[in-house]
């Protein structure tokens, strides 16, 4: 685990975001030049939970993903995007949004704060989502 993007060697110009507070970096994926190809950065986002962004580098691998048409649902700056939520009985939700631009493959997950009280559990932040937060990578 890392504190600093810039510690770590990767294959690829990592995407900037700037709307949270960077917990921790994970070197992801296999080493190809001594660079890793793949990296995990975990954001708090203050006031609305937490997140986790993916980036794969599909290009020094070769690798390859495809998208089933059925499957695809928005769109990430202008790219076909897969967005799924998932709940669980208590209402707890976790966000995940899936996207490939140019040679990288990225996976935005967001764990949003609930609020504590009432019969049915609501996102304290409504306005956040994981599509949101896709929306502002550059």
């Amino acid at each position: 685990m890392y504190k600093d993007i810039s510690s770590l060697k990767l294959s690829f110009e990592p995407a900037r975001f700037s709307s949270g507070t960077l917990v921790a970096i994970a070197a992801a994926g296999t080493i190809v030049g001594k660079a890793w190809t793949g990296s995990d950065r975990y954001y708090r986002i203050e006031g609305a939970g937490d997140m986790r962004l993916s980036e794969t580098d599909l290009g020094a691998t070769g690798g390859k993903f495809y998208m089933l048409k059925e499957s695809v649902n928005t769109r990430v700056g202008g790219k076909p995007a897969i967005s799924k939520v998932f709940s669980d009985e208590d209402g707890r939700t976790v966000e995940e949004i899936l996207w490939v631009s140019g040679r990288k493959l990225y996976l935005l997950t967001f764990a949003p704060e609930m609020s504590t009280g009432g019969a049915r559990k609501q996102k304290i932040a409504p306005s956040v989502s994981a599509y949101s937060l896709a929306q502002e990578l550059r």
